[in-house]
């Protein structure tokens, strides 16, 4: 049985504060209830489309996929080439890849990869205020180096990037 404590909204998130009985013990749990999220695998011209920006968590700029929040009753495809245009200028036709819990022990929320194979470049973005975004090609290989040394570092996007080397390997669908 779950009882509601309290509930505190961060605009972005919310914080519920949950009383329930696990076992036969009564405790205090609390969730963190967030939208959805999409991370974006797109290329151009065989090239993976990557981006640098300033990360407020980390406190420094960082290279990762593009990616965002799932906009209310907004589709997962619609959300993610929304976002892939938004940020990079990029357009191209996406295919729902996979999902993930981002952290299930507190987060209510889901994490889904997209991937767009194709894109055409417009050279125009709409970054929400305070995304200040530097947008790059690179080859897989690339990236691959760029992991290993450290430089591409968010683990979502790493966790998108293994579902896609499976999803070409055929082993996952």
């Amino acid at each position: 049985m779950k009882k509601l404590m309290a509930q505190h909204d961060y605009h972005i998130f919310k914080i519920k504060t949950l009383e329930m009985t696990v076992g036969g013990e009564q405790g205090i749990f609390y969730q963190i209830v967030q939208p959805d999220w999409v991370n974006i695998i797109a290329f151009h011209k065989g090239q993976l489309i990557v981006e640098k920006q300033f990360r407020i968590g980390c406190d420094q700029e960082i290279l990762e996929l593009p990616a965002g929040i799932i906009e209310r009753d907004e589709g997962i495809i619609a959300a993610a080439e929304r976002e892939l245009l938004e940020e990079t200028g990029y357009k191209g036709c996406g295919q729902l890849l996979s999902e993930m819990l981002p952290n299930p022990a507190l987060q209510t929320n889901r994490c889904h990869t997209v991937l767009i194979p194709e894109t055409t470049n417009t050279g125009q973005t709409q970054p929400d205020s305070f995304e200040v975004i530097s947008t790059e090609l690179m080859s897989l290989s690339e990236v691959e180096a760029a992991i290993m040394h450290g430089q591409f570092q968010n683990a979502l996007h790493i966790a998108s990037l293994y579902q896609y080397h499976l999803h070409q390997k055929n082993l996952f669908l």
